[in-house]
Parts: structure tokens; sequence; C-alpha cells
């Protein structure tokens, strides 16, 4: 495993160029359930984007995120965040390979390789105030998850997905005094492995976090105080009211 030190350096070296054309580097520390990780930033007001990598200390973990900066973007904004992945997708005119920038299958030092390749190569691009076609973004990643799993994403509607429908079924409970502590959607990458919000009272705090990202990725945890109450099973509602029924059946006897 290639450690920070030596991926900071090897970012360092392989982006000196942005140095000429208006890019700052910065270095920030953080630390997130036990584990550390570094973030190395490099911004330009000039060229209204920041390119962020973020390096775990003690496993391959990489997170590389292109922001459109002057837009108040965040990593959840999909006009003015891009990942990686989706920035070469749109860089190299549609030629797409799932372990270029895959840190499991291809190791952190490969994916730090390919990402300074991707960036000079396209240093037009990102010493310029040009933006990435969005649309254009969203039409190749249709056609390709219509032609590998037969799955139409256009027809989706955010209001349908799971995590949307569970902050509506929650919001009895900042009309009851709780305060909103924690919303996964506004934090980065390294903090959300799994979407969540947690809500807190005094001295108790009221957690529904997503059991896991891949297969499961429709059942969630309501957790109260640390222990587990429920799994509750977002596919198993018609309306969203009808969740926020069983949210409060649930809780009614601790809250």
């Amino acid at each position: 495993m290639m450690k920070i030190i030596e991926a900071t350096k090897l970012i360092s070296k392989g982006l000196s160029f942005l140095n000429n054309c208006n890019y700052l580097k910065a270095l920030n520390n953080d630390i997130f359930e036990n584990i550390a990780y570094q973030i190395i930033t490099y911004s330009s007001d000039f060229n209204q984007k920041e390119i962020e990598f973020v390096l775990a200390a003690e496993r391959e973990y990489i997170d590389i995120i292109i922001r459109r900066i002057n837009k108040a973007a965040d990593d959840e904004d999909d006009d003015n965040s891009v990942n990686i992945n989706d920035a070469a997708w749109l860089l190299r005119g549609g030629e797409y390979n799932e372990e270029t920038f895959n840190y499991n299958l291809s190791g952190r030092e490969n994916v730090i390789a390919n990402a300074i390749d991707l960036i000079y190569r396209n240093k037009d691009f990102f010493c310029s105030t040009n933006w990435f076609d969005m649309e254009a973004l969203k039409k190749r990643k249709t056609e390709y998850y219509k032609n590998k799993f037969n799955i139409d994403i256009s027809l989706y509607d955010s209001k349908d997905k799971p995590l949307y429908r569970f902050k509506e079924a929650t919001q009895f409970l900042q009309n009851e005094g709780w305060e909103l502590i924690q919303d996964s959607d506004t934090m980065p990458f390294y903090k959300r492995k799994v979407w969540f919000i947690s809500f807190k009272k005094g001295e108790d705090i009221i957690k529904i976090a997503q059991a896991d990202w891949r297969d499961s990725y429709y059942i969630y945890q309501l957790i109260f105080n640390g222990n587990l109450l429920a799994e509750i099973n977002a596919n198993n509602y018609k309306t969203t009211a009808d969740m926020a029924s069983h949210i409060k059946y649930l809780i009614k006897e601790l809250i």
C-alpha cells in the first residue's frame, strides 16, 4: 500500500503544472471513525475549479472530486460537482474503464497516476473557466446503464429514493423539538459510506442509517442511543406517510 506521505509527494509532483495557471494547494487532516485522512486540495478562483484528493492513512482508499467553485457546489450537487470517473468519461470522449480509478482493483498508486495523466492531458480545460457538459454526462450514463444492466435511470425520480422518503418521514421529529445533527448528504464522501441522518433531543439520539450500500441498499436501521431498534425495508411502504407512521410507532415508547 502506498503511504500517505508517498502519495502526497506523487500528487504534488504530478500536478505541479497547476501552479502556473493560478491553482493554490492546501493540505488538511481529518479523523473519522478512528481513521486518519489527508485532504489535498487544488483550488483556483480564476479557473472556477477545485480538485480534491482524499487519502486514508490505514488503507488504499482514495477519492477524487472536481468542483465548480463560486457556485456553492457540494458533493451532492449534480451540476457543479463530478467525481474523477465521470470527468474521465467526458474528457476521454466516452471511453470508460471501471478499473482506472477504482482503488480496490487498481491500487491507490495507479489511481493517482491515472488522475494526474487525465488532468495533465486536459490541462487546457482545467486551466480555464470551462465546465463539463453535464447533459452529455447524463446521456452517457443513461446509455451505459441501459446497455450493461438494462436499467433506464432516466426514469428515476429523486423523490422515489429511500433517503428522500426517510427525510420526509422523519420531519415530525423536528416538529417535536428534535434537532437534526447529522445528514450524510452534506458530508464529504469519505464520511458517508452509507446514507444516514441523526436527531438529538436532550441526551437522546435517534439515527436512521442504511445497512449496506450494495445489494441491500433499501434496508435501513433505526437506532436509539446506539442500540438497534428495528430494520426497516423502504420498499414496504406505499406512501411516505405510511413510513412516518411506522417510525412513530417504533419509537413512541422511547420519546
